[in-house]
């Protein structure tokens, strides 16, 4: 049976999650993503609104992320 408003459930969950983990981390700090797949990494700085600061993409290595 489909869903008539064509919002999926994860996307209807999605505003209130984003909300519960906003009022976790002060307005005053950064949230930071990291990921670390195979091919490629990725460290992502954003604020609370998602606007992206700094991205940074290595397609090296992982310990290309370690200053020595």
């Amino acid at each position: 049976m489909g869903n008539a408003s064509g919002v999926s459930r994860g996307d209807r969950n999605r505003k209130p999650r984003l909300a519960r983990l906003r009022s976790l981390v002060p307005v005053t700090n950064a949230i930071v993503g990291i990921d670390l797949a195979d091919a490629k990494q990725m460290v992502v700085v954003t604020d609370h609104d998602s606007k992206c600061w700094r991205v940074r993409l290595s397609v090296a290595a992982p310990g290309i992320w370690v200053r020595r």
